[in-house]
């Protein structure tokens, strides 16, 4: 089994995305309330932490049986014979997907009783994709382009 995690150009964009609303509130927050910056610096680190969490938390891993793409808040899996095609899809900038058929979609639900139990819901649709580009540059010449290849070569045909 092996990780690939994000190149660095996508952890910035990845990171700037999640971090623009400190762009919006904290303007707004200094207009309408000056007596509590603690409440501002309060959501400055939990906006970085965040943002940090995604960041970190994008990544696809690699198996003999499948693949599975995981972004900190749902992850697609899926078997390497459901795997269709290679095409141009939109995740974050247009790039290189692995189109899919039937994934199994696992959504982390917040609600009081999935924090209690740490529950996670899956559901599955008829298509989806998994994002290849921002994993690697030059994916398909990279080490990951080349376990793709390894466990499914009907896709570069």
């Amino acid at each position: 089994m092996k990780r690939y995690y994000l190149t660095n150009r996508f952890k910035l964009i990845v990171a700037c995305i999640w971090s623009s609303p400190l762009i919006f509130i904290t303007p707004m927050f200094l207009i309408f309330n000056r007596d509590d910056l603690w409440l501002l610096l309060f959501y400055g680190v939990a906006q970085t932490l965040g943002s940090m969490y995604m960041v970190y938390s994008n990544k696809i891993t690699l198996s003999d049986t499948g693949i599975e793409y995981s972004n900190g808040l749902n992850s697609v899996s899926t078997e390497w014979e459901a795997a269709e095609s290679i095409s141009l899809g939109w995740y974050l900038t247009k790039q290189e997907t692995i189109i899919i058929n039937e994934p199994v979609i696992k959504r982390k639900t917040v609600s009081i009783s999935s924090l209690l139990t740490g529950s996670i819901s899956k559901n599955r649709i008829p298509k989806s994709f998994i994002p290849l580009e921002c994993f690697a540059d030059n994916w398909r010449d990279s080490e990951l382009g080349q376990q793709i290849k390894q466990y499914a070569p009907h896709l570069f045909k």
